[in-house]
C-alpha cells in the first residue's frame, strides 16, 4: 500500500524493488566491513541494482537489503565496497577511509554512508567527513537507531555529538539521521534500518522527480511510505533539541496513520549561513559533476592569444547553469570566471571560477575548477 502525496511517496518493499530513473547524484555508496570476501565487478566495488545481486558477489544478506530498501525509495543503483578491518566489530577512521576511497572519481558522484554496527560512533564520522572534504560526495551519517529502555537515544547527547563536528571542514557537506525506520526485510522479518539509509534514498528518489538536487526532500517530499514505524518517537522537545543541533529526524505523520517523513534537512555546518540547508550541498556537488563533464570536451584543445577557447568554454557552461536559475529552480544568479584573468597561455590548465547565489540568500557559493587540458 502507498500513499499519493506531492513529492516522494514510496511504497517500501525488498521483493522485486524497481529502480529509480538514472540521474546526475542519484547513485548512492555505501561501505560496510564484514570478513566475506566480496567479488567486486569493478575494482574494489560493486555496483548492484538489486540487493540479490551483492549477495551473490559475496556481500551479506543486511547488505543486499539496504541496496533493496534504497532502490526502492529510488536510487537508480548502489555501489558498495567492503573494508577491509583489523576487528570487524569496530574498524578505525583510517580504515573506513580506505574503504571510502575505492569510490573514485570515475563511479561518479553521490550520496555516501557507512552501513554498519557501529556507523553511529566518531570512527565513521571522522572517515566520512575527511572523504567528502576532497571528493564529490554528500554523507549520510547515522545518530544511531533508537528504541525503548536502554536502547533509547538521548536527544541532547545526539545534538552534543553533531555540534562537536560543526566545526570539520566537510561539515557542510554531511548530515545527520536519526532514528531507525522499520522496513521489511528480505528474511520476512521487519527491523530497523538507519535513517542515513533512508534520508539517501529518499533525496535520490527526488533528484529524478523535480530534475536537479536543490529541493529539500522534507515533510510532503520526504514521504518514505506507509504502513511503517519509526525505532524511536521523539518528543516535541526532543525533536527541537535534535534539529536545533543540526540532527534530522524522522517522525510519523499521525493525521495519516503509519507514514514516517523527514522532519528537516540541514548539515551539520549549523552556522553557515547558506550550507545549513543540505539541499545545496546536494546541488553543489551535481553543478561541479555536470561543469567538469562539460569542459571535457575541451580536452586537447589549445588556448589561443584572442581567447577563443575561453568564450566557447563559457558559453557551453552557460547553458548548462541557466535551466537551474529563476523563479522556482535553486539559483537565483551565478556567475563564471574563465579569461586571461585566471588563466594563462604557458600551461596545459583551464581555470573556471564559479559563483553560485541560491535563492532568498545573499551570499554567494564560489570554487574553482581545474581541467588538464
Amino acid at each position: 500500500m502507498a500513499i499519493t502525496l506531492p513529492g516522494v511517496t514510496v511504497n517500501v518493499s525488498t521483493a522485486n524493488p524497481v529502480p529509480g530513473a538514472p540521474t546526475a547524484t542519484g547513485r548512492v555508496f555505501v561501505a560496510y566491513a564484514n570478513a566475506a570476501v566480496l567479488t567486486p565487478s569493478q575494482g574494489n566495488v560493486f555496483i548492484a541494482k538489486k540487493g540479490a545481486d551483492a549477495i551473490a558477489a559475496g556481500a551479506p544478506s543486511d547488505v543486499g537489503d539496504v541496496i533493496d530498501v534504497l532502490l526502492a525509495l529510488g536510487a537508480p543503483d548502489v555501489v558498495i565496497t567492503n573494508t577491509t578491518a583489523v576487528s570487524y566489530t569496530a574498524p578505525t577512521s583510517t580504515e573506513w577511509g580506505v574503504g571510502l576511497a575505492n569510490f573514485t572519481a570515475d563511479l561518479g558522484p553521490g550520496r555516501v554512508l557507512i552501513f554498519h554496527s557501529a556507523s553511529a560512533s566518531s570512527n565513521a564520522y571522522t572517515a566520512l567527513l575527511t572523504f567528502v572534504q576532497s571528493s564529490n560526495h554528500t554523507a549520510y551519517l547515522d545518530g544511531g537507531i533508537g528504541g525503548t529502555g536502554a536502547s533509547a537515544l538521548n536527544a541532547a547527547t545526539v545534538a552534543s555529538t553533531a555540534a562537536g563536528l560543526a566545526a570539520n571542514a566537510g561539515a557542510k557537506y554531511a548530515g545527520m539521521f536519526v532514528p531507525g525506520v522499520n522496513v521489511p526485510r528480505s528474511s520476512g522479518s521487519t527491523s530497523p534500518m538507519p535513517a542515513s539509509v533512508i534520508a539517501a534514498g529518499v533525496a535520490a528518489g527526488l533528484d529524478a522527480k523535480v530534475g536537479n538536487a536543490g529541493r529539500k526532500p522534507e515533510w510532503s517530499f520526504g514521504v518514505i511510505g506507509s504502513a511503517l514505524s519509526v525505532a524511536q518517537v521523539f518528543s516535541d522537545a526532543d525533536v527541537s533539541t535534535l534539529t536545533t543541533g543540526a540532527v534530522n529526524v524522522v517522525r510519523p505523520i499521525t493525521q495519516l496513520g503509519s507514514v514516517v517523513a523527514l522532519n528537516s534537512y540541514n548539515s551539520l555546518a549549523a552556522t553557515d549561513v547558506i550550507m545549513v540547508a543540505f539541499e545545496r550541498a546536494n546541488f553543489v556537488m551535481q553543478v561541479k559533476a555536470g561543469l567538469m563533464a562539460r569542459g571535457a570536451f575541451y580536452i586537447g584543445r589549445p588556448k589561443d592569444a584572442k581567447g577563443s577557447l575561453f568564450t566557447e568554454v563559457l558559453t557551453a557552461l552557460n547553458g548548462y547553469l541557466t535551466p537551474f536559475s529563476g523563479p522556482n529552480q535553486p539559483l537565483s544568479k551565478f556567475t563564471l570566471q574563465c579569461d586571461f584573468n585566471n588563466n594563462t597561455l604557458t600551461d596545459n590548465a583551464l581555470n573556471i571560477n564559479v559563483g553560485l547565489w541560491f535563492a532568498g540568500v545573499a551570499e554567494a557559493v564560489t570554487f574553482n575548477l581545474a581541467l588538464s587540458i
